[in-house]
């Protein structure tokens, strides 16, 4: 289990005067990431950057430390902060494709505090195996960053007409796969978003690369595996409790997505 990173320290939602400036001209020796909670201005890499908050960085050992609260940030400089030290953290950053001194944009959600809350929870109490959960907490943080550097490159590249529709697909998305079991189609779909069944497709396609039919059979099937696994229930009763209608059809469609069929998947 990797034991690697070491904190220095840590802030959470530190606020400091609005004149208040930092400025290390060769670093701080250590890594810093910083999640900014309101307007700021900050050195990046690729020169100055002025945000409204939500931002986030992660500066190199030796880079210039250079920031502090934007004008109009009434009060003052609010961000959350992490001092460290990592053998790995070139290798993670490597692997996750992010930039040391780069700014990434952040949803406006509490995600990253709360990550941060975890993380000096962990540095402050200093429970068993608490080095291990620092160390894996960080890494969710670059994943999560990572993740939403490829949804932002994703959605920069829709036309005017998809970002109107992208809202409103992901919440079907999520109702007809946490209402799976329903009879669902794809004019039903699209009626709710009042287009043509083709045109749903299309659009589903690029939003989640794959077809909301595809989408729909693999949340049963993961259902019906837990439910083979889990419980005694016959493959008629799973059948019809994932929305499958037939069980000739729940028994057919398991195989050409598994490989097995439900009667041998269920066999310790």
């Amino acid at each position: 289990m990797n034991r690697d990173i070491t904190i220095h320290g840590i802030g959470i939602n530190t606020k400091h005067p609005t004149d208040h400036i930092v400025n290390r001209p060769n670093g701080a020796g250590d890594y810093l990431m910083m999640h900014f909670a309101n307007p700021f201005f900050i050195k990046t890499i690729n020169g100055m950057y002025y945000g409204d908050g939500e931002e986030c960085i992660i500066h190199s050992k030796s880079f210039h430390h250079y920031h502090g609260a934007s004008q109009n940030a009434k009060e003052g400089f609010i961000n959350n902060w992490l001092h460290f030290d990592s053998k790995y953290l070139d290798s993670m950053m490597v692997y996750y494709q992010l930039e040391y001194n780069m700014i990434y944009r952040m949803p406006k959600t509490n995600f990253l505090t709360d990550y941060f809350q975890e993380l000096e929870a962990e540095f402050l109490e200093e429970k068993s195996f608490h080095r291990e959960n620092i160390s894996i907490t960080i890494e969710k943080i670059l994943l999560t960053i990572s993740r939403n550097q490829k949804h932002e490159h994703m959605i920069s590249n829709f036309s005017h007409y998809e970002m109107l529709h992208f809202d409103l697909f992901q919440e079907i998305r999520q109702r007809v796969l946490e209402s799976f079991a329903e009879k669902w189609t794809i004019k039903k779909m699209a009626d709710i978003v009042n287009i043509s069944e083709n045109r749903f497709s299309v659009l589903y396609k690029k939003f989640f690369n794959t077809s909301p039919i595809d989408d729909l059979l693999n949340r049963r099937i993961n259902h019906a595996k837990t439910l083979l696994l889990d419980t005694n229930k016959t493959i008629d009763e799973i059948s019809q409790l994932c929305g499958f209608g037939s069980q000739s059809y729940f028994s057919r469609t398991f195989k050409n997505k598994i490989g097995y069929s439900p009667q041998e998947f269920r066999k310790p």
